[in-house]
């Protein structure tokens, strides 16, 4: 799974922010973590909790058993 389109925008627009030559203008860093490029939609969300849980499973496995699951 890659990145999309809409992603490299936000983060290309959180780094224009970030890199305001003027003080005033640039964003804060709270500010910056606030920016939409850090957020994440529900599917994103439920999908990255599948993949951990995937992982755990196969790495589980590899190692010698359930016993090492978290």
């Amino acid at each position: 799974p890659g990145h999309s389109v809409s992603d490299y925008l936000k983060f290309k627009d959180l780094i224009l922010r970030m890199l305001e030559y003027d003080p005033k203008q640039r964003v804060t860093p709270y500010y910056a973590l606030q920016h939409n490029f850090f957020k994440r939609t529900a599917d994103e969300a439920t999908n990255t909790q599948q993949a951990q849980s995937h992982h755990q499973h196969v790495g589980a496995r590899l190692w010698g058993g359930a016993e090492r699951m978290e």
